[in-house]
């Protein structure tokens, strides 16, 4: 089966600068929306008929949402949990106690792709082909996503990843989604039910009907959350 994969990343920026690290901005979260690709189309199609529905027009992302779309993001994560043919993986990083280059040559960039390689790797089923997207990055090394895919490959049998590949977020409904589903994630573990803006807080709340976001959402077929155990952290 050929499965498509969209990836992004949120509060990276964390995981370089330990200076901007507090108590509601201390975890970065790694995601990415799994979809076979014969129902690629027709899950976008369904996308494309909400935003219709509620003339949303331009990029959906979670920066975007507010009390006068609510309604149309609330709808989005529903569509999501009520179609079965699509899944989410995300991993977490409590940054305050993960040094990123440390292990890694003193490379952060190579270290951030080593946590892509987790995302990726525990996810990837024998008899697929997987084609990966992730979001455009600028990246000191310009081989970094082959050198990904190639990783990857080395410690599969039966099933491969044909490519990986930057792509622009403003031109994948999927990508956008991804996106929504990581800021519910990260708004959780950042903020709790403590954040200030009302509107996340309920489409958080809208998540969580379907799913809890903690610890157990490991076990959950629809979401996968996997905090990454590091030495000197708090371990979930």
């Amino acid at each position: 089966m050929d499965v498509d994969v969209y990836c992004d990343e949120c509060r990276q920026d964390l995981l370089v600068n330990k200076n901007v690290i507090n108590e509601n901005n201390k975890y970065t979260v790694l995601g990415g929306i799994w979809i076979p690709k014969k129902y690629r189309n027709e899950f976008k199609n369904k996308v494309k008929k909400l935003c219709s529905k509620h003339l949303v027009f331009g990029e959906i992302k979670w920066k975007r949402v507010s009390n006068s779309k609510l309604a149309f993001y609330k709808e989005l994560i529903d569509l999501f949990f009520n179609y079965k043919n699509i899944n989410f993986r995300a991993i977490v990083i409590d940054a305050s106690v993960f040094n990123i280059g440390e292990y890694h040559n003193g490379s952060s960039e190579l270290g951030f792709y080593k946590c892509y390689y987790q995302l990726l790797r525990n996810w990837i089923n024998k008899n697929n082909k997987y084609n990966i997207f992730l979001d455009y990055r600028k990246d000191k090394s310009k081989t970094r996503a082959y050198d990904l895919k190639k990783c990857i490959n080395s410690s599969l049998k039966n099933s491969s990843v044909e490519n990986i590949q930057f792509i622009n977020s403003k031109e994948s409904l999927l990508l956008q989604l991804e996106d929504v589903i990581m800021g519910c994630i990260s708004y959780k573990y950042n903020f709790g039910y403590t954040g200030l803006s009302i509107a996340k807080k309920e489409l958080l709340n809208t998540f969580e009907k379907h799913c809890i976001i903690n610890e157990t959402s490991s076990i959950n077929k629809k979401v996968n959350i996997f905090k990454i155990r590091l030495r000197g952290g708090n371990d979930e």
